[in-house]
């Protein structure tokens, strides 16, 4: 639950009208971060783990397998979409030392 609002306040704050590098950079960081440990981490909603028991092993390790894609596929995304590199630093300090 505290997962699915901290996502949804996460991409309320990318539908703002206005926002600065900062704040995006941080937010796209901190968004990757959580996908990248719930796949490490095997992480699963509340509901999902009481009925994760109730199946058969090969269910729960499909079912696993195919969270930990959807995972990584989401950080892949962002990875294609989104430069995680901090270029604009360097580069602002060699402006800076003109």
């Amino acid at each position: 639950m505290l997962t699915t609002f901290h996502f949804k306040q996460s991409f309320s704050i990318l539908e703002k009208d206005s926002t600065n590098a900062t704040k995006l950079f941080n937010l796209m960081l901190d968004v990757r971060s959580q996908l990248i440990d719930k796949a490490k981490d095997e992480f699963f909603t509340y509901q999902m783990n009481r009925a994760l028991p109730d199946l058969s092993r090969k269910a729960q390790e499909k079912f696993r397998n195919e969270a930990k894609t959807m995972y990584n596929r989401a950080v892949a995304y962002l990875e294609r979409w989104f430069s995680f590199e901090v270029t604009f630093i360097p580069k602002h300090q060699e402006i800076a030392s003109i």
